[in-house]
């Protein structure tokens, strides 16, 4: 019988079944697997401008994962506008066990505005084995702060899971998302009566434009307001809300993607929150 299950197995994960099994919603695959000698990043958010600051922290993984070795780390970070365009790379060399903290606003230059970004890590030398048993996966986190708050503290959080892939050596990018045939909704479990006005950010993981419907929902889980939007691959749409009335309790997203989770960034009095849901 083994035989015959190994046969079935392989037959249900050949590219056709897999985008079958999505369509119809049987036992989906949201996630593609690269190889192990690629490069994984999530998608961070980045917001520069006049009042924000953005600062993304960067470790030399490489030197983490084969700390035996004296391992040289070309990263290689990608920025897209909120269009998803491509707009700016840069390549920084980081020496072993060695941070770089990047400060956003000095490469993005006249792109001030928001956006995504991604980072790929690559070993300059030999010293990483020949058959890697792991990717190399970028989720660290990004820092955010406004220059006109009193407090010179930074705010941080991680990026959008696993998104994007890079071959070593080149210089395309592919998705590690499947798409998918049917409508996820996602409702983040906590409350937004807090505070007078809130932004989600969301940023699309796929190779595709992706359609998102976004639900204001009072106490009683009543719609008391709704958005339509679509986004293009990589692109970022923030929307705004205004909550003074603390009408809005919480909300929920429905598109064709898995685990689309926003980026929520709450406004206080003196300060802000940013986290992921």
């Amino acid at each position: 019988m083994q035989p015959i299950k190994n046969f079935i197995q392989a037959l249900a994960n050949l590219p056709i079944s897999i985008s079958l099994r999505n369509a119809l919603g049987v036992r989906p695959k949201y996630y593609k697997e690269p190889p192990m000698d690629y490069s994984v990043s999530d998608l961070f958010f980045w917001r520069s401008d006049e009042i924000w600051r953005t600062r993304f922290d960067l470790l030399n993984l490489p030197s983490v994962l084969y700390p035996e070795n004296n391992i040289s780390d070309n990263a290689t970070l990608i920025f897209y506008d909120k269009r998803g365009k491509e707009f700016c790379r840069k390549q920084i060399t980081i020496p072993s066990f060695q941070t770089r903290a990047i400060e956003i606003e000095n490469i993005v230059g006249n792109n001030a505005g928001y956006g995504s970004m991604a980072c790929f890590h690559e070993v300059l030398d030999d010293s990483q084995p020949a058959s890697p048993q792991t990717c190399i996966v970028e989720r660290g986190f990004v820092a955010y702060r406004r220059v006109t708050d009193v407090s010179p503290l930074w705010s941080y959080i991680h990026g959008s899971a696993l998104v994007l892939a890079k071959p070593p050596g080149r210089d395309q990018v592919q998705t590690t998302r499947n798409s998918l045939g049917k409508n996820i909704l996602y409702q983040p479990q906590l409350s937004l009566s807090d505070c007078d006005r809130f932004d989600l950010i969301y940023i699309n993981p796929n190779d595709d434009d992706l359609v998102i419907n976004i639900r204001a929902l009072d106490r009683t889980s009543q719609v008391i307001r709704e958005e339509l939007e679509v986004l293009p691959p990589r692109g970022v749409k923030c929307f705004s809300l205004d909550n003074k009335d603390r009408t809005i309790y919480r909300v929920e997203n429905e598109s064709c993607a898995y685990m689309w989770r926003p980026f929520i960034l709450k406004y206080y009095e003196t300060h802000f929150d940013i986290f992921h849901s």
